[in-house]
């Protein structure tokens, strides 16, 4: 009897910390979405809106420091070269929204969202074309690193599709 006890409470141990788990990964998914919504409606109101703004608000400290730093920068000069764009402007394309810099957010036609092995969400983004956004070799996506507390979530880091860190890089390049 006794060992019954024991294994029921361990099952149901398991089953409350599998269930958080699920919840967790519920919670970042429903995050990232809730971001992407927010920046598309956004960008739909101001075509010159950056979802950066978008980004910054649903980011923790360390991330919205980097984006003010990388912000900050962007259009900073080399003294020696009056018309030469600092190394730190091509960073801004890390933690924005959308692929590369051609397009605006609000253009995509789908976004997918899945959540991956390493407990990042992965966004893939379709503007354009015959792709299938579903396929293993799909490139155009952003990966974010999230911290939960309960069901509130914040961005704590965006990767590029050739794996570089916002956060990094706005400290390697952007300091």
């Amino acid at each position: 009897m006794r060992n019954t006890r024991l294994v029921l409470a361990l099952l149901a141990t398991f089953a409350a910390t599998a269930q958080a788990n699920a919840n967790e990964e519920l919670y970042k998914i429903k995050t990232i979405k809730l971001m992407y919504n927010d920046a598309i409606r956004a960008a739909e109101k101001d075509f010159g809106n950056s979802s950066l703004d978008t980004v910054f608000a649903y980011s923790d400290r360390e991330l919205q420091n980097a984006i003010a730093l990388i912000q900050s920068n962007t259009m900073s000069r080399y003294e020696e070269y009056e018309y030469a764009i600092s190394p730190c402007s091509d960073t801004v394309y890390i933690p924005k929204l959308a692929v590369g810099n051609a397009y605006s957010i609000n253009e995509a036609s789908a976004i997918n969202y899945r959540l991956l092995n390493n407990g990042r969400v992965r966004a893939s983004i379709m503007v354009q074309g015959n792709e299938d956004i579903n396929a293993a070799d799909f490139i155009e996506y952003k990966d974010f690193e999230l911290t939960c507390q309960g069901a509130t979530c914040k961005v704590s880091d965006v990767f590029d599709s050739y794996g570089n860190s916002a956060k990094f890089e706005a400290d390697k390049a952007c300091r």
